[in-house]
């Protein structure tokens, strides 16, 4: 079951894109598509949270480091590098560059969790990134003008959204349950875009119901969905291989862009896709007999963290 959540929420951010460009022609920056997305998700998952938890969560004071470093390099830093990529170097190279993200994660893992670094992780990791490569045609040299800085900043947004999984993880084993992980993730992610820019014209001053339509669309889909599809995915999946796993949002982005936007395949980008859904399925065929973090608590959905 844990794969298949973690699968989901590949699915989910996979639609960032579809979203993002449809918002975009409202006006609006990559910054402020940023911000409305944690904004929105956030108001969406306020009721759920308060049903489902039965009130607020409670964080604990000393979990507060915690959380305010989860929303900071994960909802703030990562999402800042991303798009500097992607002004730098192109939307291909910056996706590929993010999705070097599951090898950082895979060392992550080993040195905090102590996950083993198997052959087949590596394997699994190798073909995910030459999938994703060709996916995204990171290899036409017409359209990628590389240089260094925007290589390095590419880098470095794979290199933050790796650390996903791994706050998640931790979270976890401190007994919050995914919804309140997600919650607080995003209140302090967007807490901190908020105070390095405040964003304008984003809020619903339009009587236009697409807009608002699609803005929820895209705070339910590719946020408040896949966030809380993955932390509780990685209570069973190991952080390495989730974040494998969770590769296959490159396919699904393109794929949508073919369906949704017209966008055409080369028979590349349909081998890319072949190697992404491969290297997923090869990350669950080994299953690992660790299981749970040792020592993570057992509690029931709906009760609150003490």
């Amino acid at each position: 079951m844990g794969y298949l959540l973690v699968l989901l929420a590949g699915i989910g951010w996979g639609t960032i894109g579809i979203f993002g460009k449809v918002v975009l022609t409202y006006g609006l920056s990559s910054f402020d598509v940023a911000w409305l997305r944690g904004a929105v998700s956030l108001l969406e998952l306020a009721p759920i949270v308060i049903i489902m938890e039965r009130g607020w969560p409670k964080m604990r004071m000393k979990d507060l480091l915690l959380f305010a470093s989860y929303g900071l390099i994960n909802g703030t830093v990562y999402n800042i590098l991303y798009f500097k990529s992607v002004e730098l170097v192109g939307a291909s190279v910056a996706v590929v560059l993010t999705y070097t993200a599951p090898m950082f994660a895979v060392i992550l893992a080993r040195l905090i969790f102590h996950e083993r670094i198997s052959v087949q992780k590596v394997i699994a990791i190798v073909t995910c990134l030459a999938g994703c490569f060709l996916v995204v045609g990171g290899y036409d040299s017409v359209l990628i003008q590389v240089n260094t800085k925007g290589l390095l900043v590419g880098l470095a947004g794979g290199i933050a959204f790796s650390f996903y999984g791994v706050f998640a993880k931790m979270a976890s084993a401190r007994g919050y349950s995914p919804l309140a992980t997600v919650f607080y993730y995003n209140l302090f992610g967007t807490l901190f875009l908020t105070l390095l820019r405040t964003p304008q014209a984003i809020v619903f001053q339009t009587a236009n119901v697409s807009y608002i339509v699609t803005v929820l669309a895209m705070g339910a889909c590719s946020g408040v969905i896949p966030w809380v599809a993955y932390n509780k995915g990685i209570k069973q999946v190991e952080v390495g291989r989730a974040a494998i796993i969770a590769s296959v949002e490159a396919v699904v982005g393109v794929a949508l862009a073919v369906l949704m936007l017209g966008e055409e395949l080369n028979y590349l980008q349909f081998i890319g896709t072949a190697l992404v859904v491969g290297g997923a399925l090869l990350a669950q065929v080994e299953r690992s007999s660790v299981g749970l973090l040792k020592g993570e608590p057992s509690r029931k959905p709906g009760n609150p963290v003490q």
